[in-house]
């Protein structure tokens, strides 16, 4: 239902039902992605498109190795320099946090080579292993304007949501089902 319901009604466009009807993806200003750029780093054109994303999605796909994770990495620090709220998901929590931490040291390198760095950001990490939150912190002790928190579940959340500096969010499909985060993410990797 809630498929046919996202591709029937192109008005309320959003990123899944542009996947399911197939669409090319969007990007703001300009419409339909042009792709690969000649004679411009991947990375950066890829930054770009995900920061310009307008409800829609960019698929990255390659073999281990390919730089997937870097370059994941160096969007979510572009995304929470513009105060965007990003969340990651993944099938493991190993794969969660492994993301967020490149993600957190992307901040902290960006942030002190003067670049495109979030200052004051928070990362929150639902469920998972008890470790987590000391790899996280170990990240965050890179630059004293980022920090972390662990949550059991979605469900902690509480009624008043997320704090307007937690800019990165990770966890399982099922901890994103939940309400607590229902129209909290502006984009999700």
């Amino acid at each position: 239902r809630l498929s046919s319901r996202l591709v029937a009604s192109p008005a309320t466009r959003t990123a899944l039902g542009e996947v399911l009807a197939r669409r090319v993806p969007l990007v703001h200003p300009g419409g339909a992605w042009a792709g690969a750029v000649p004679g411009k780093d991947p990375v950066d054109v890829t930054v770009d498109a995900v920061v310009s994303l307008d409800r829609s999605y960019l698929c990255v796909q390659g073999p281990p190795g390919a730089g997937k994770t870097y370059t994941a990495a160096k969007c979510i620090s572009a995304l929470v320099a513009k105060r965007r709220r990003v969340g990651v998901m993944a099938v493991s929590h190993r794969a969660i946090t492994h993301l967020m931490l490149k993600a957190l040291e992307t901040v902290a390198e960006d942030s002190s080579a003067g670049g495109a760095g979030a200052s004051g950001c928070k990362a929150l990490k639902l469920g998972g292993p008890s470790g987590d939150l000391r790899e996280l912190e170990a990240a965050c002790s890179r630059d004293p304007q980022l920090a972390a928190r662990v949550l059991r579940g979605a469900s902690a959340i509480g009624e008043e949501g997320l704090p307007d500096d937690e800019l990165i969010v990770g966890g399982t499909a099922w901890a994103f089902a939940s309400d607590a985060l229902q129209a909290q993410l502006d984009v999700l990797f």
